[in-house]
């Protein structure tokens, strides 16, 4: 726990730095995750937010997130948390069947994860998103639509569902290479892609990201920023920044961002954008979402690189894997599942 507190004070040194990066913004959302902040005992979530609070403004309706794995909360983490500003709470649930849940190593039981939803909701909370995963090798089409049914049945607005990828270096990796642990094959993953956006949709979710679904217009208003390309500060290990023409990221390893920070020495990357990395940027992460990519937005480079794109263009369009309607170019259904692919086609 000591080296924790490193951590965090550490954080909180790189908070003050940056405090000027972006003097008049107003920032509509906060968002704590991209590891497990859920960790974190009473005293450093404390100190964390508060050190934020006190160097960055905020809207009144600001959504402030959280992620939190269910083993790691406690009701008076929960009281905590409300107290601190926090109204929306992003919990890695995954799964609620115990075998999958195995398989994948998750820490957590499906009771847990299932306590860990009526916890918050019980608190008063009403922005709840859970995080699920398809294409694993043992799901049968059959118990992929139980755990969204079963998803459904509880108090949350909001659910982020990912295909299982596989990465380099990793214990999967090395089964799936030895043969011995089988991914299903596209077409099954495909099936599974359906009948999420088709049950979901039942149950009163729309589909405004390929991977994200809310209930009455509970969109993430902090990974809607990130589509819709507005400029974001990361702060802590591994967190990225985003400044209209530049892009920033902080060294991954804790020990060496401990290390750097205490020296006052430089502990990130940064590079700056071309027209052609905006331009891809904007049809990668426009395309994503129900919005789509509002071409009428290009300045003149854009649309040149766009206009020389055409003849790829016109083949989306005869596989209806896009539609255009006012310089707006969307996924199809079809196109959908296809979405990185389709994206690629249209980079220059």
């Amino acid at each position: 726990m000591q080296y924790t507190d490193l951590v965090i004070d550490a954080i909180c040194q790189e908070i003050i730095l940056r405090k000027t990066e972006l003097p008049e913004q107003v920032f509509t959302s906060l968002y704590l995750g991209g590891g497990s902040p859920s960790v974190l005992n009473e005293k450093q979530l404390d100190k964390l937010f508060r050190n934020i609070y006190a160097h960055y403004k905020f809207t009144a309706d600001a959504e402030v997130t959280i992620e939190v794995n269910p083993d790691d909360v406690v009701n008076s983490k929960i009281t905590l948390l409300k107290s601190l500003g926090v109204n929306r709470v992003s919990i890695g649930v995954q799964s609620f069947d115990e075998t999958t849940l195995k398989w994948m190593n998750r820490s957590h039981s499906a009771i847990q994860a299932k306590n860990c939803i009526l916890d918050f909701a019980k608190a008063g909370f009403e922005q709840i998103s859970i995080d699920l995963i398809y294409g694993l090798p043992m799901l049968s089409i059959d118990e992929w639509l139980k755990t969204i049914q079963h998803a459904c049945s509880f108090p949350i607005t909001h659910i982020s569902s990912y295909c299982l990828t596989v990465e380099t270096k990793t214990k999967l990796n090395h089964l799936v290479n030895k043969n011995m642990v089988d991914l299903p094959s596209d077409d099954s993953a495909l099936e599974q892609f359906e009948l999420l956006i088709s049950t979901l949709s039942q149950n009163g979710f729309e589909q405004y990201e390929i991977s994200n679904f809310s209930k009455n217009g509970n969109y993430a208003k902090h990974n809607t920023s990130y589509w819709m390309n507005e400029p974001y500060i990361g702060i802590g290990p591994s967190a990225h920044s985003f400044h209209l023409h530049s892009r920033r990221w902080n060294i991954s390893n804790n020990q060496q961002y401990v290390k750097l920070i205490q020296s006052n020495k430089h502990f990130w990357e940064e590079e700056l954008l071309s027209k052609k990395d905006l331009y891809n940027e904007s049809i990668m992460t426009g395309l994503r979402t129900k919005w789509g990519c509002d071409t009428n937005k290009f300045d003149s480079d854009q649309k040149s690189f766009l206009f020389n794109q055409q003849p790829e263009v016109e083949k989306l369009l005869s596989e209806q894997l896009i539609v255009i309607q006012d310089g707006i170019i969307k996924l199809t259904q079809a196109g959908k599942f296809l979405a990185d692919g389709i994206a690629a086609r249209l980079f220059v």
